[in-house]
């Protein structure tokens, strides 16, 4: 009785520590850390962020200039490291700009795509999806 108990104890304990791995996988990963900033940058990123916004819906995603929405909203993260609508909206744009490299590349206009992958590597260089579209283009 005292090996099979010994058994059942183990197995009970690999079973727990198991279970508490799994679980620990897939918990969410920890918000970042939001840099408190004074009230007059506050309102400087609010009005910037709105900016942003409005060159994302516009579709003025990345450019040579410095009027789009992903140079506005990484200004603000530079002002703010860590805001979330500015870190959320470099990533919608770098998904709608995946969509128009895909769209480049199937419609055979590869000097296009590879002109918005060159850009797009200066804000996301170490994007595996644009590494994976240079490759597929030829590039």
């Amino acid at each position: 009785f005292a090996k099979k108990g010994l058994l059942i104890g183990g197995i009970a304990t690999t079973v727990i520590a198991l279970a508490t791995v799994a679980t620990w996988q897939f918990l969410p990963e920890p918000a970042p850390k939001i840099a408190p900033v004074d009230e007059a940058t506050a309102q400087k990123i609010e009005g910037l962020l709105g900016t942003a916004d409005i060159f994302l819906q516009m579709g003025d995603l990345i450019d040579a200039g410095p009027s789009n929405a992903v140079d506005v909203y990484k200004r603000v993260l530079e002002m703010q490291a860590g805001n979330p609508q500015a870190t959320a909206g470099m990533a919608t744009a770098l998904e709608q700009i995946l969509v128009q490299i895909k769209s480049d590349i199937e419609a055979g206009d590869l000097k296009s795509a590879e002109n918005l992958i060159l850009l797009s590597e200066h804000y996301y260089p170490d994007n595996e999806d644009l590494a994976d579209l240079r490759e597929q283009a030829g590039l």
